[in-house]
């Protein structure tokens, strides 16, 4: 549907007021943070602004304010928000298929009988969104002037559009909406988005509307919002009885862990008799006694004891304070300060970051070109403050040498160099002349002597690679820059930045030699889910040595996943079924992981703004940042705090992967002991270990002595994917503790006499690796089945060419995209493309299994296939290849849904060194697709 069309559905009213239904919500609903409103009620929490403002934002400059209404609604005593400026406020995000119909609506009336009043139904996506659902961009949204000053019913019918109008982009679902409220002069009241066509009565979101707030929060400005440990937090809840009836409720208050789903501390009830159409208000106090973020909860009960409303009030500590005061360049964690526009200084965000314990900031304060040459060859403009500012935090700089002051450039000439390089080529002889000094010279030697003998790493340019970069030119200008700083600073450190592992841009760099030029390889990545494994990186690792680069340190320093607030939305916003919990376990696994394997610091994107905003991309909801748009801390604030305290100065001893759990085990250097990452891989998962004294510690800094009987502690895990922390009080090293868990080490390919898995170690063989061998000899390979005739055993080969950078093994010839391949970073994952273009075939792919003796062999597994183009329906074949008579038998085939596990469970007889054959494909044409072998046991059966 057209942005015409869609404006033509467009139906205003103005009608009287009609008292809100009743809506029935399934108690079910609140066992989790994220609530399922009912059919037909209203999508938007606190729609009556009853007593507080929760669940609308405001930023911190804004002016919107919460006031008596000046007559009443329908014969109510009520609240409305009174806009004075043309400020914007939003509400929490909730959910809206493609397609879908909703009534918005709303009593208005005006102050001065001169309002103007604007709202937007708008994607959290900024950057998402056609007309009339994009806004700021052009004429969106609705708008009505309000010419009276009584009360009126307004409503609005909207048609979202179907999948093919929407303006998909990466940072949004397609699904996760919210309301930009846009006013002067006005008063509101009531506000409902309804589900459907013409429903315009107001709606409670909850058969009894509640909010808990906190009443005694320091401000923003200087703590943001982290509460000392101790704290006695006062807290208002405000229940409003939407319904036409009085009727008695009890309001129970707890405390909860930041899962929502462990009850801390019971803190009392009280029964309310709610009259009709009223709020009342209770207050009432909480010690915070726990460590890191707890949410305070008010639950509105009904005489039979069923849920009517609930509201969290997230509150947050810090486990382990810092307060450092000197850089210290070994710290393994950032985040980088935003202070907003035009960014002043001190920002509390540093003092954030200071006491979380981050060690690093990239961005800010900005040393690029523009901002220390904005007007001039001659015009020098240093941020001396500000540098100063964030080297008294204790924190170290990487800065970036970038941005293109107009002054110095002709895009006309050259898109990427400067007027005075602007005709320099890749083959130039120019580039290797430090005689001839360049403008960008100037600057780059002016910066690093400025701040030479300061704690700053010096990073080329901010990811050239979405740049477009000609590959030999951005060689030379890098070999050139790092002689330039190195011969103003022979101490400075000078990074490299690419995306997503090694772009293509920087595979190019480093088959130029460039690995040599650099200190550091760095790279970004946004992602959805966690940023990147332990056996990616050492597919980049190996991807650097392999290039020269041995002393080429690793670094991660810009992006990763989306942080969910711990606020109680309606939805999360980009994916909805991604609560706090889910992502701070998956920071803490990503994070041991990755360190295990190399990687030597870990400088997320930003801490947060001074002003609205969750990143670049979101309004609302999830972000890149660590405060949500109520300006909060959220739980990953608390969860960093103790991985700087554990892992901030540390050095990988040893992983053990044992049969259910896996033990990243480090050397905390500063707490001079050893410290282990660990977390159960199937349920149940318990180990005794030779040890006494043992402590562990959850992710947010709770701690609990183990029981130990004589020397023997038993670790057991609760859930699967739950990280804890393990040390000694008797503060025993890394080597101690790797000692004490070694015994538990799953064996390699060979799990017990007869039982055969996937190797641990794939990754780390490198271009040896395929076939995997197995005391001398071939077990396993990956491969490709091309011609894709399955029946003949010539079809089947190994991959041939290894991809260290991106850790998978394919065949660059006949390939589409790089598919086939076999993925090993993070499990095994083999992949399959179809036909793409006219006199194309299928590409499928293959696992295969060597027999090591003659056997009848029992095959159990599971797998999950998923779609990532087309729509063609995958499968898995498995078939015993004869390379006697060159024929294959097919045993059985699985049709594989999307995204679901699927068991395989099969036998064959096979002679020593006979092969079984996992086959991948696919259907019908442009469909491409991964398989991930989650579990893989081979059993050989016979004689046993």
């Amino acid at each position: 549907m057209g942005a015409k069309a869609i404006l033509a559905t467009a139906l205003l009213m103005i009608c009287c007021v009609q008292t809100g239904g009743r809506t029935n919500l399934d108690p079910a609903g609140y066992t989790s943070r994220t609530y399922r409103p009912p059919a037909g009620g209203n999508l938007l929490r606190n729609g009556s602004f009853e007593g507080s403002l929760k669940y609308w934002h405001r930023g911190l400059d804004s002016t919107i304010e919460l006031v008596k209404a000046g007559r009443p609604v329908s014969g109510r005593s009520s609240c409305s928000i009174r806009f004075s400026d043309e400020r914007i406020t939003w509400s929490a995000p909730f959910i809206l298929e493609p397609g879908s119909t909703v009534t918005a609506s709303c009593d208005l009336g005006s102050v001065q009988g001169d309002g103007l009043f604007r709202f937007y139904l708008a994607p959290t996506c900024r950057s998402a969104g056609k007309e009339p659902f994009r806004p700021f961009w052009g004429a969106s949204g609705k708008e009505i002037a309000v010419t009276w000053k009584e009360w009126k019913r307004v409503s609005w019918v909207i048609t979202i559009p179907d999948e093919k109008v929407l303006d998909y982009r990466t940072w949004w679902d397609g699904k996760t909406w919210m309301l930009m409220l846009v006013g002067r002069s006005i008063q509101l009241d009531d506000l409902a988005v309804i589900p459907g066509d013409g429903r315009n009565e107001f709606r409670s979101f909850s058969p009894i509307e509640v909010t808990e707030m906190p009443a005694n929060l320091p401000p923003w400005k200087p703590t943001c919002r982290i509460l000392e440990k101790g704290f006695e937090a006062e807290l208002e809840t405000a229940v409003f009885n939407p319904g036409a009836s009085a009727r008695d409720v009890t309001v129970r208050w707890q405390l909860l862990d930041f899962t929502g789903s462990r009850v801390l501390e019971e803190l009392g009830t009280s029964d309310l008799a709610l009259k009709a159409l009223a709020t009342t208000l209770r207050r009432h106090t909480v010690k915070l006694t726990m460590s890191g973020l707890v949410l305070a909860r008010a639950t509105v009960l009904d005489p039979n004891g069923s849920v009517l409303g609930v509201s969290n009030a997230p509150l947050t500590t810090l486990p382990f304070p810092k307060h450092a005061s000197q850089p210290n360049w070994e710290e393994r964690f950032g985040g980088t300060v935003v202070a907003g526009d035009p960014n002043p200084y001190p920002t509390p965000l540093l003092a954030a970051a200071q006491h979380i314990g981050f060690g690093w900031s990239r961005w800010y304060p900005h040393m690029s070109w523009q901002r220390v040459q904005p007007n001039g060859p001659d015009a020098w403009d240093w941020p001396d403050e500000l540098v100063d500012a964030v080297l008294a935090a204790g924190i170290s700089i990487n800065a970036v040498l970038y941005a293109k002051p107009k002054w110095a450039f002709d895009d006309a000439r050259s898109r990427h160099l400067p007027k005075d390089m602007a005709d320099w080529s890749a083959g130039d002889p120019r580039w290797d002349d430090l005689a001839l000094v360049t403008n960008w010279d100037r600057y780059v030697t002016e910066v690093v002597t400025h701040y030479r003998g300061k704690s700053i790493a010096w990073e080329v340019m901010n990811e050239p690679y979405w740049a477009e970069w000609d590959p030999g030119t951005y060689t030379r200008m890098v070999k050139r820059t790092y002689r330039v700083v190195k011969t103003a600073n022979p101490d400075a450190v000078v990074m490299v930045d690419s995306v997503y592992g090694i772009d293509s841009l920087h595979q190019k760099f480093l088959d130029l030699g460039g690995a040599k030029s650099c200190d550091v390889f760095t790279f970004h990545n946004y992602s959805p889910g966690e940023f990147s494994s332990g056996d990616h990186v050492a597919g980049l690792r190996q991807a650097l040595d392999l290039a020269g680069g041995r002393n080429v340190k690793l670094w991660f320093n810009e992006g990763w996943t989306h942080f969910p607030s711990s606020e109680d939305y309606p939805a999360n916003t980009l994916f909805a079924d991604r609560g706090p919990a889910q992502v701070v376990y998956g920071a803490v696994r990503a994070i041991a992981d990755t360190f295990a394997a190399g990687l030597d610091k870990f400088i997320m994107f930003q801490l947060g703004y001074d002003h609205q905003g969750r990143s670049w991309w979101d309004w609302d909801g999830d972000g890149t940042s660590f405060y949500d748009d109520c300006h909060q801390p959220m739980a990953v604030v608390p969860a960093f705090n103790v991985l700087c305290e554990h892992l901030g100065l540390s050095y990988h001893v040893a992983t053990i992967r044992a049969d259910g759990a896996v033990f990243h085990v480090f050397e905390d250097e500063r707490n001079h002991r050893g410290v282990v990452v660990a977390w159960a891989e199937k349920e149940g998962a318990r180990f005794d270990l030779p040890l006494s004294g043992l402590v562990q510690m959850d992710v947010t800094g709770n701690v609990a002595d183990l029981k130990s009987d004589g020397n023997a502690t038993t670790v057991a895990f609760g859930g699967s994917g739950v990280p804890v922390y393990l040390y000694s009080r008797n503060v025993v090293s890394g080597e101690t503790l790797a000692a004490a868990l070694r015994p538990f080490e799953r064996p390699n390919v060979l799990i017990r006499k007869g039982v055969y898995a996937l190797p641990t170690d794939w990754i780390s063989k490198g271009a040896e690796g395929n076939p995997y061998l197995f005391q001398g000899k071939p077990i396993w390979w990956l491969g490709r089945v091309y011609p894709p005739e399955m029946g003949l055993v010539a079809n089947y080969r190994c991959f041939p060419d290894w991809v260290p950078a991106q850790t998978k093994w394919t065949e660059f010839a006949n390939s589409q995209g790089g598919n086939p391949a076999a993925g090993l970073a993070g499990g095994l994952k083999i992949s399959v493309v179809t036909e793409w273009m006219a006199g194309d075939r299928a590409k499928p792919s293959a696992l295969v299994f060597v027999a090591p003796e003659s056997s009848i062999y029992r095959v159990e597994a599971e797998v999950v296939s998923e779609r990532w183009a087309g729509g063609g329906k995958s499968w898995l074949e498995l078939y015993v290849l004869n390379r006697t008579t060159g024929k294959t038998t097919r045993l059985t085939r699985y049709d594989l849904p999307d995204r679901m596990a699927v068991p395989i469970s099969e036998q064959a007889s096979l002679a020593a060194g006979q092969e079984l054959a996992f086959v991948y494909g696919a259907d019908q044409w442009n469909t491409g697709a991964s398989c991930a072998f989650r579990k893989m046991e081979i059993t050989a059966t016979t004689g046993r």
